[in-house]
């Protein structure tokens, strides 16, 4: 084997033994260096996988945000309207109560009104009764006493 440093047949054989195991100690390292890069390599694209998932979740998450703030708001919108609604329907209930007193009074102030009528009419029913016998007794008694 040749390398960067030459070799030289006059290396004492303890020299040479230690160049051997300095070149096993190489190879070696080489191989856990290897190891140690493919290791970095898998880890890296762990990381990269796991940054991509965390950014995933943190883009579901702030959509998820909007969605609450969406429907809070949507809530909010929905409560307003109902208070609304309410307000509607309780003007509509105390309209609605009024229209039937004010009902009220008017067909109390017109069965008033027919009562006097039909009184009126009785009276002068009556009148106009007691009248015409008062002709008939006079036209009687006019011919009575013309006879």
């Amino acid at each position: 084997m040749t390398s960067v440093y030459a070799e030289s047949n006059d290396m004492t054989p303890a020299a040479h033994q230690m160049m051997e195991e300095l070149r096993d100690e190489l190879r070696k390292s080489q191989a856990v260096s290897g190891g140690y890069a493919r290791q970095i390599e898998a880890l890296q694209v762990r990381l990269e996988d796991a940054t991509h998932g965390h950014n995933n979740l943190e883009m579901r998450l702030h959509e998820s945000y909007k969605k609450v703030e969406s429907l809070v708001a949507e809530q909010k919108e929905l409560v307003r309207q109902r208070r609304d609604l309410e307000s509607v329907l309780e003007v509509e209930r105390r309209s609605m109560a009024q229209e039937r007193e004010h009902s009220t009074d008017q067909e109390q102030q017109l069965r008033a009104v027919i009562a006097r009528l039909k009184e009126t009419l009785a009276q002068k029913t009556a009148r106009t009764t007691y009248e015409h016998q008062e002709s008939k007794a006079g036209m009687f008694n006019f011919l009575v006493l013309t006879v």
